[in-house]
């Protein structure tokens, strides 16, 4: 599917949304040796993006090698950051060559680099220009912002801290200067730095970068999977509009999630009282720092889903898959399988643990709502499902009914945090009943 992107400023920065025409993004599935899609470690297929930079990671690898920088995140994580960065650039009209790196580096990957004409030469320099700019963007809006007309280079080269490449190759005893890299006239000696300059401040600034370009999102979805996405925000939006205003329990779980991590936090309640319409509020509420306010209104902080509405473990996997899609460069794909019970529960298991799992590495923190889980339509046991664990960047909020045998399995099969709702106060029922207190006050008050 094709798709474009339009730049939205506000006073918080630039948002990336990408809607369905334009420009094509190639994906395809890791093959094992016999041709076939395979499985990786935690169950899911990786599709790859073929068009940004995670393809030619030998050639980075080679170059990082010889230029003996020391990274402190994998360098196959850092390549996935360009990407979501490369995407970022996609419609600046000024990233031109920026915009057709890939395609050089796979030329240089096929021919080296012993022979590279001057045009080459000016082609990478300019591309690399860009792609600092391009950082600079993400990392520093507002500084950008003023100097968008004529930046001001050096100081972008110190803003990221460039300077500080120490140990490559020929540069150990002096600093590494913009000026230097770009008057190279030795193509082994320019791609070594030139590899240090374009890695280098990914390393270095990577939760910043990776926090900055969260608000991409794909809008990217089948028919099927669009009409299931469009029944999960008209769920939310009807719960929303029976939410009784209870700003202090609303504010304790807020809190008790930032204290959260890596497990889950189950939300107990009597049946009847307002359960959803809380977890939809709570989504509002953990959404609400998020730029982005399209068709999905919840992402990119938050992924949803309503077991009132879904009823089967299965059907939790496809619709936090066709979510987590919508903010994955490296997309995730369940192929079809027909297991015995246990082993099905194994694979759900590591797939959706997957799905945190690549989203915590592509966009940071994440939480996961599933409300009303005890009215799944399968037995209690079949709970195995959900991951014993979670990544430490992963939150999974879950409600249930209080006095369910729901609330006992997860308590005893899985790590929780428990969060009580109380009743509701004597004030609030007539804003729960929808009745006029002078009317029903007797009622109100049994």
């Amino acid at each position: 599917m094709s798709k474009k992107i339009i730049n939205i400023k506000d006073n918080y920065g630039q948002i990336n949304i990408a809607t369905d025409h334009s420009i094509n993004y190639p994906y395809q599935t890791t093959l094992n040796r016999l041709g076939q899609p395979s499985w990786d470690s935690e169950g899911v297929i990786v599709l790859q993006n073929l068009a940004g930079f995670q393809p030619y990671y030998s050639l980075f690898h080679q170059g990082i090698e010889v230029s003996q920088l020391i990274l402190q995140h994998p360098l196959q994580h850092l390549l996935l950051l360009a990407d979501r960065v490369l995407l970022h650039a996609q419609y600046d009209i000024n990233k031109k060559e920026l915009k057709d790196l890939p395609k050089q580096l796979k030329q240089r990957k096929e021919s080296g680099w012993d022979q590279i004409s001057p045009d080459i030469l000016s082609f990478l320099s300019t591309a690399l220009r860009q792609w600092l700019d391009t950082l600079h963007r993400c990392l520093f809006p507002e500084k950008w912002e003023q100097n968008k007309n004529k930046p001001d280079e050096t100081q972008i080269w110190f803003d990221l801290e460039l300077p500080s490449i120490k140990e490559v190759a020929g540069l150990t005893k002096k600093d590494f200067t913009l000026q230097e890299l770009f008057q190279s006239n030795d193509p082994t000696n320019f791609f070594i730095r030139w590899l240090a300059a374009f890695v280098f401040p990914l390393d270095k600034h990577y939760l910043t970068l990776r926090k900055a370009l969260r608000s991409i999102v794909l809008l990217q979805q089948s028919a099927e999977e669009h009409v299931h996405l469009q029944m999960l925000k008209e769920e939310r939006q009807f719960h929303l509009q029976k939410y009784v205003d209870r700003p202090e329990p609303l504010q304790e779980v807020i809190e008790q999630l930032k204290s959260t991590k890596g497990k889950y936090l189950l939300i107990t309640r009597k049946a009847g009282i307002g359960k959803t319409a809380f977890c939809s509020k709570l989504s509002e509420e953990l959404a609400s720092s998020s730029k982005h306010r399209s068709f999905l209104p919840w992402l990119p902080n938050l992924i949803l889903h309503y077991c009132k509405q879904l009823k089967t473990s299965k059907e939790i996997l496809q619709i936090w898959l066709i979510q987590a899609n919508q903010l994955l460069i490296n997309k995730l794909s369940l192929p079809h399988f027909h297991f015995e019970q246990q082993e099905a529960h194994n694979l759900m298991r590591k797939a959706m643990y997957q799905i945190l799992h690549q989203l915590t590495l592509e966009c940071g923190e994440i939480i996961f709502l599933i409300d009303a889980l005890d009215e799944l339509s399968i037995p209690l046991d079949d709970l195995a499902f959900l991951p014993k664990t979670l990544p430490d960047e992963a939150k999974v909020v879950i409600s249930v009914r209080k006095g369910s045998p729901t609330p006992d399995w997860l308590t005893t099969h899985r790590q929780m945090s428990i969060y009580e709702l109380g009743p509701l106060k004597r004030e609030e029922i007539p804003l729960f009943t929808k009745r006029d207190d002078k009317i029903e006050k007797e009622f109100h008050d049994k």
